[in-house]
């Protein structure tokens, strides 16, 4: 498989990997209206933690850095608390 190919093959891939995100972004606004529903914080370390070290454990079995999970899933930790953040602030002010 020429270059080309194999490029075609990772924008495809990438392709996924934002619809998965716009998928996850959705989900973490019905988060965002349960909380505010439940006047529950925003911020959840604890939670963050085990999601984090779940997801590093799966990370090492598929034979993929823990430090990249790391990173991948600390930034959408903290777009998903950007984006509830937003939504109840916007909330607040109807």
């Amino acid at each position: 498989m020429g270059l080309p190919a194999i490029r075609k093959k990772i924008d495809a891939v990438d392709k996924k990997l934002l619809m998965l995100i716009a998928k996850r972004q959705a989900y973490v606004k019905c988060i965002a209206h349960y909380k505010a529903r439940h006047k529950m914080p925003i911020f959840q370390p604890k939670r963050e933690k085990e999601i984090l070290s779940k997801k590093k454990v799966l990370a090492e079995k598929l034979n993929i850095g823990p430090m990249l999970v790391g990173e991948v899933w600390r930034a959408l930790f903290k777009n998903s608390r950007l984006l509830q953040k937003n939504l109840l602030m916007k909330k607040r002010r109807l």
